[in-house]
């Protein structure tokens, strides 16, 4: 089989003070077979649309920070292994965020949440993704 890919991407950031940043982005993808025709040249599981959001605040970067980040992905075409039909994994939207502190300059702590909402959403057919994640992380570093 052939595939062909065509794809854009869009990305925005904004620094409207020292600690905050804003980006934004936007993914476009036209994926199809060469080898088939309509409605069989689809590809699985390649979302047309991907859109993020995020946010970082360090008011004291010496000392943490803040992100958080929200992931929209578009439908997914895919093929149901049993019966061979085609269907659709529907809209899907993400939410993450992570606060770091250092204490000490030779000290990095962070949480980090994964899926905040604990939305109940698949990536493939029939295998739900993880619900909410939370995922805490310590770093200890020395110069010799």
């Amino acid at each position: 089989s052939a595939a062909r890919m065509v794809g854009a991407e869009l990305s925005l950031a904004v620094n409207p003070t020292t600690w905050l940043r804003l980006d934004a982005g936007y993914g476009l993808l036209h994926a199809r077979r060469t080898d088939r025709d309509a409605p069989d040249h689809r590809l699985q599981y390649r979302p047309a649309h991907k859109a993020t959001l995020r946010l970082r605040l360090s008011p004291w970067p010496r000392w943490g920070e803040l992100s958080s980040q929200l992931r929209v992905i578009g439908p997914q075409p895919f093929i149901h292994p049993e019966t061979t039909a085609w269907g659709e994994l529907g809209t899907y939207l993400v939410w993450d965020a992570r606060l770091t502190l250092t204490p000490l300059s030779w000290v990095e702590t962070w949480i980090r949440a994964r899926n905040i909402t604990d939305a109940n959403y698949q990536t493939k057919f029939g295998f739900p993704d993880a619900g909410r994640q939370v995922w805490v992380g310590l770093k200890v570093s020395w110069d010799a």
